[in-house]
């Protein structure tokens, strides 16, 4: 039996800039220094629209930084929420090994990745609507095939992280059909995640359709109407 299930986890997978490459697509169209820019200005939105989230959901929700750097030199960089340190040799690994201890621990687990800053508190709120009893996965999908929010409130499976091939066109359906049969899938709105120089038009689109911008987010609308 799980202990202590009172709260739920969200999870912002990151690298740290200065000890990874960031954005390398984008870096290709953009420069480095300018992607990893963008990545610093993306980071920070998404931290404080999770931390509103945290406040407004009396904080039943607690954060963490997925940090790709098993190192604890990058301590210092991620500040204000836990830190974990993904684990495994393919993204998929990394995913169901985070995955599988958190919900051990957690009522549910969300995971969502550190280029698409437009997301909002009530996708963060939707993240975590789940029927009683019914094990669940609620997801993002990006535009690309992926997904920028994946939630769920039961274990799944480590094939079923292991089966999708990343950072494709397919990789959400994929996913999505290890699960059908042992989870109820719940799909939020259509996001862009940002990869490559194309991608930023969109994000400034979404942007600019969001009802409320946080201070951050205005920073980096501002930045991707100036490059």
């Amino acid at each position: 039996m799980k202990e202590n299930k009172t709260k739920h986890a969200i999870v912002i997978f990151v690298k740290t800039p200065g000890f990874s490459p960031i954005k390398t697509r984008l870096a290709k169209s953009i420069g480095k220094i300018a992607a990893e820019e963008f990545y610093r200005l993306s980071i920070a939105a998404i931290q404080q629209v999770i931390s509103t989230a945290v406040k407004s959901l009396d904080r039943n929700i607690v954060p963490f930084w997925a940090v790709a750097e098993n190192d604890l030199a990058v301590a210092n960089s991620w500040t204000d929420f836990e830190i974990i340190f993904q684990r495994g040799d393919s993204l998929g690994e990394r995913l169901y090994n985070i995955h599988n201890d958190l919900v051990q621990r957690f009522d549910s687990v969300a995971f969502i990745g550190g280029d698409a800053p437009q997301i909002n508190v009530d996708l963060i709120k939707s993240a975590f609507k789940f029927e009683t009893g019914v094990p669940q996965v609620n997801v993002g999908p990006a535009c690309d095939g992926g997904f920028y929010l994946f939630s769920s409130n039961s274990p799944i499976d480590k094939s079923a992280w292991l089966t999708p091939i990343y950072s494709g066109a397919e990789t959400l359906s994929q996913l999505l059909n290890c699960l059908e049969g042992s989870h109820r899938i719940n799909k939020l709105p259509m996001l862009t995640d940002v990869d490559a120089a194309e991608d930023l038009s969109a994000l400034r689109f979404e942007l600019e359709s969001l009802e409320l911008l946080t201070l951050e987010q205005k920073e980096l609308l501002s930045w991707v109407r100036e490059s």
